[in-house]
């Protein structure tokens, strides 16, 4: 499972189609990628991801150093599925979606993260699976990570 972790100032997220905004302001940004063998592994990556993800140090402190994570400043995640974070463009110039996840594992594995989520109480909001949205972001810094989680 691959992350792309942002910190935003504020971030909204509109699907069209089903007429639904979402906000969050100011915290954390993550898409979610599902590769092609995560299906194998995701119960210990989405543990992995759960117990870290609170924890991870992405805001500034009183001294402006960044040494503050998400349960320190009481913080909210705007969790977006993304298949596009496994594409590759090492040949030419399409995009090769061949190590992501198909849409039916894609989702079963997105929505045990989901629900891992609540369990571990982490709060956040969420895209829906396989909709187009319309994110407009706010970025923070910027700070940016990409992390697997295996």
């Amino acid at each position: 499972m691959r992350f792309l972790i942002q910190r935003v100032l504020s971030a909204t997220i509109t699907i069209p189609d089903q007429k639904i905004t979402r906000s969050i302001w100011p915290w954390l940004v993550i898409f979610v990628g599902i590769n092609k063998n995560d299906e194998k592994i995701y119960p210990k990556a989405i543990e992995k991801f759960c117990n870290k993800i609170n924890q991870i140090k992405f805001f500034s402190d009183e001294s402006g150093k960044i040494n503050s994570s998400n349960s320190d400043i009481n913080g909210e995640i705007l969790l977006v599925s993304n298949f596009t974070l496994y594409g590759r463009h090492d040949k030419g110039s399409k995009i090769d979606f061949s190590q992501s996840a198909s849409f039916d594992r894609a989702k079963s594995v997105y929505e045990e993260l989901v629900f891992q989520m609540k369990e571990s109480e982490i709060k956040f909001i969420t895209g829906e699976f396989g909709e187009y949205m319309e994110i407009n972001q706010n970025l923070s810094g910027p700070v940016n990570t990409i992390r697997d989680f295996e």
